[in-house]
């Protein structure tokens, strides 16, 4: 997690020190697979384009979680209705 998919195959990641062997990784996976890979860093400019940056990549994670949760939910209810029968 961390990612948020800027366009069809272009992803936007936190530079941080965390996903950096992830990073290097995926690196790795696609230039073995004989594909194109592009790695550069991208700064906001300036405060509102930081924090509107910040809040999309929450609004993705937070809609990831709410998915994951919806499914446990469903999981737990077939469980449930296992368990009882």
């Amino acid at each position: 997690m961390g990612a948020v998919s800027v366009q069809q195959a272009t992803w936007a990641l936190p530079a941080r020190a965390e996903f950096l062997d992830a990073l290097q990784r995926a690196v790795e996976l696609v230039e073995r697979a004989d594909g194109e890979v592009l790695v550069f860093d991208a700064v906001p400019r300036g405060d509102v384009m930081s924090a509107r940056l910040e809040a999309l990549f929450n609004e993705e994670r937070e809609a990831e979680w709410a998915e994951f949760l919806a499914e446990c939910t469903k999981l737990l209810a077939v469980s449930n209705l296992i368990a009882a029968s």
